[in-house]
């Protein structure tokens, strides 16, 4: 028998009309914030259209120049407190700040409607390598320190201009995150997490799938499955597995699909009252690590602090 919402919703998806007030939302979000920045290198006309080396997000336009790919995928379906509501934004500034020359990062955030369970809130790549800063300034750069805000004047001006659009990109990106953590409502809305997981990790045939990172409490919230409608010593796999199977036949990814990320990192915030236990933590992440191992993927946990 399916989960059920204390609205007493069954396990019917939402409809396409669900989709029109995720528009008007996502809409109004990219208004207030801006849009992405021009690229950092000069133009060149190319069949008498002005085009350069880099697109808006600094991502080289000719593919065989990309380097890695990283998605990062912000749950912030319930309300974060005090310093945590930092928290998602630290996490982006870090894995930007892992980026080599030409990698890209890509930052979503999970949404409440099944049929589009992500928004897009922006993309970034790094045009330029930390030896680059590090060889004009005959300096290296201590571990884990950013190329942002030391951009030294002795830096040949197009690295200076490079890495200063990088850094401007980077820190709109940030004011992105913290502003929509500052946002959510309480009490808890849907999160279609697996959902968004799922669209995440399916690169299309031929693309290299993209290393993930997740900021969440890692609670399904769904019609069909809810961590927080089931009782925790039933949190597992093989119980979702089944669940799904009777609301949705035939979800999950194709046999075929390209879901292989190298890395599957996991901002794991604890729940008050939930998985603030140890005990139920544990059930929580075993049922997480098997939901991954059905795909030959193996997550790490980061924990947070409560």
């Amino acid at each position: 028998m399916g989960t059920k919402r204390p609205d007493g919703a069954g396990a019917a998806r939402p409809g396409v009309f669900a989709l029109v007030p995720l528009v008007a939302v996502a809409g109004a979000f990219f208004l207030s914030t801006g849009s992405t920045l021009p690229p950092a290198e000069a133009n060149v006309a190319v069949g008498g259209v002005q085009e350069g080396p880099l697109d808006a997000d600094l991502c080289p336009r000719d593919s065989a120049a990309m380097g890695q790919r990283a998605v990062y995928l912000v749950d912030l379906s319930k309300p974060l407190g005090g310093k945590r509501q930092s928290l998602p934004g630290d996490f982006f500034e870090r894995l930007a700040d892992r980026l080599g020359k030409g990698d890209e990062l890509t930052v979503f955030a999970v949404s409440e409607y099944a049929l589009a369970p992500r928004i897009s809130l922006g993309r970034l790549c790094k045009p330029f390598a930390a030896a680059d800063v590090a060889r004009a300034t005959k300096t290296r750069l201590v571990a884990g320190e950013s190329e942002c805000g030391k951009l030294p004047a002795e830096l040949p001006r197009a690295l200076r201009e490079t890495a200063g659009a990088f850094c401007e990109q980077r820190e709109r990106l940030r004011r992105r995150v913290d502003d929509l953590a500052a946002r959510q409502p309480a009490p808890a809305t849907r999160a279609h997490l697996v959902e968004a997981i799922e669209e995440t990790v399916a690169s299309p045939a031929g693309a290299p799938a993209p290393t993930l990172h997740v900021f969440s409490d890692m609670f399904q919230e769904a019609d069909w499955y809810s961590h927080s409608q089931v009782d925790w010593r039933r949190w597992e796999f093989a119980h979702f597995a089944a669940e799904r199977e009777s609301a949705i036949p035939f979800a999950g990814l194709p046999s075929d699909s390209n879901a292989s990320p190298a890395t599957v990192e996991i901002f794991y915030l604890p729940r008050p009252g939930s998985t603030g236990r140890s005990e139920v933590r544990e059930r929580h992440q075993a049922f997480w690590t098997d939901y991954f191992a059905a795909y030959a993927l193996r997550p790490t946990f980061r924990d947070q602090a409560l």
